[in-house]
């Protein structure tokens, strides 16, 4: 199975609407990817993982309705 973080956003989305995958799923797995990776790449100038972590809980619930 690919990880999520291995996915393309084409991929991404289809796995969330399908229900196989959460945007806090994703952003979980590309949060520990990042943090697995960036001593080595120093890629990123600022990571907000509160930031994101809290949008994709908000779009988890707007996803399920009222």
């Amino acid at each position: 199975m690919t990880a999520p973080f291995e996915l393309s956003v084409v991929d991404a989305a289809a796995a969330i609407r399908a229900g196989r995958l959460s945007a806090t799923g994703l952003v979980e797995a590309c949060l520990a990817r990042i943090g697995a990776c960036e001593e080595h790449l120093q890629a990123w100038v600022t990571v907000d993982r509160q930031g994101a972590l809290a949008t994709a809980r908000r779009l988890d619930v707007d996803a399920r309705g009222p």
